[in-house]
C-alpha cells in the first residue's frame, strides 16, 4: 500500500513539472518529459513539442543512420546503394552534405549537396512567393445618417476601388444622439451600398448595430473582379500605345 501511494506521488510529481513546462533538448529536437518510477524502474514518456519540426524532418550527415542508401551526387549522377557511412565519407571529401531528400523510398534516396546554400536558396524563394501574395485589408467606408448623395457615390466609388484591389471592404454608419432610434435609416444606407457595389463584391456581413454604429463586410468576387483588372490593364495598356502612336 505504501509503494503504490509512493509510486503515485512521483508519477504526479513528474507529470506537474512536465506540464509547468518542463523539456529537454535531444538530437536536435525538443521534448517534454513524463517520467515515473515503477517496479523498481524508471519509466519514460517522450513527447515531441513540435519546434523546429519542420526543419528536423530532414535528416542530414550523421542523422543519416539507415545502414544502406541510394546515393546521388551533386551533378545529379546515380552512385547507386551504399552504406549511409561510405556515402558521408564520400560527400566529406567533396566538401559538402548528405541529405535525405526521399525518406520513404526503398532504399531511402540522399543526396549529396551543400544543405546551407540549398536552405538559403530555399528560403529565398520562400520570401520571393510571400512577397507576391496579396495580403488582403480592411478599407473601411464611413457614413453619416444625413450623408448627401454626392458624398455617398464618391465613398460608393472608393469602395469599388478598394474591393478590386482585392481588399475587404467595412461600411459603417455613425448614429448621433437620437438618430440611433431609427436604426433603419443606417439599414437602408448599408443596403444601398451593397446594391452599388453588387457587381464586384459580395455581402460577408449582413448589417449590424453594434452600440451607435451599424457595420457590414463586403469581400471581392473573385471572377468579377479579375474580369475587371483584365480589362482595366488592357485599356492602360491601349492607351499607352496611343501615346507612344502619338
Amino acid at each position: 500500500m505504501g509503494g503504490a501511494h509512493v509510486e503515485t506521488c512521483l508519477r504526479a510529481s513528474w507529470e506537474a513539472a512536465a506540464c509547468s513546462g518542463r523539456r529537454f533538448f535531444s538530437e536536435g529536437s525538443w521534448f517534454s518529459e513524463r517520467s515515473w518510477f515503477s517496479e523498481g524502474s524508471w519509466f519514460f514518456n517522450r513527447e515531441e513539442s513540435g519546434i523546429n519540426k519542420k526543419e528536423e524532418t530532414v535528416r542530414v550527415n550523421e542523422r543519416i543512420r539507415i545502414p544502406n542508401i541510394r546515393v546521388v551526387d551533386d551533378e545529379g549522377n546515380q552512385l547507386g546503394i551504399m552504406s549511409s557511412r561510405d556515402a558521408l565519407t564520400l560527400a566529406r571529401e567533396r566538401g559538402l552534405d548528405l541529405v535525405e531528400v526521399s525518406p520513404l523510398a526503398s532504399p531511402p534516396v540522399c543526396r549529396i549537396m551543400d544543405y546551407g546554400k540549398f536552405k538559403y536558396e530555399a528560403s529565398k524563394r520562400a520570401n520571393k512567393d510571400k512577397k507576391k501574395q496579396h495580403r488582403v485589408q480592411v478599407k473601411e467606408i464611413k457614413f453619416k445618417v444625413k450623408i448627401d448623395d454626392h458624398d455617398f457615390d464618391f465613398k460608393v466609388a472608393n469602395a469599388k476601388k478598394f474591393l478590386i484591389g482585392n481588399n475587404r471592404v467595412k461600411f459603417t454608419v455613425s448614429f448621433r444622439g437620437r438618430e440611433i432610434s431609427h436604426p433603419e435609416l443606417g439599414r437602408e444606407l448599408l443596403n444601398k451600398a451593397a446594391k452599388q457595389v453588387e457587381d464586384v463584391g459580395l455581402i460577408e456581413s449582413h448589417p449590424r448595430l453594434d452600440g451607435f454604429a451599424m457595420t457590414m463586410y463586403v469581400v471581392p468576387r473573385k471572377d468579377r473582379v479579375q474580369t475587371v483588372q483584365t480589362a482595366q490593364t488592357a485599356q492602360t495598356k491601349s492607351e499607352k500605345e496611343d501615346g507612344a502612336s502619338n
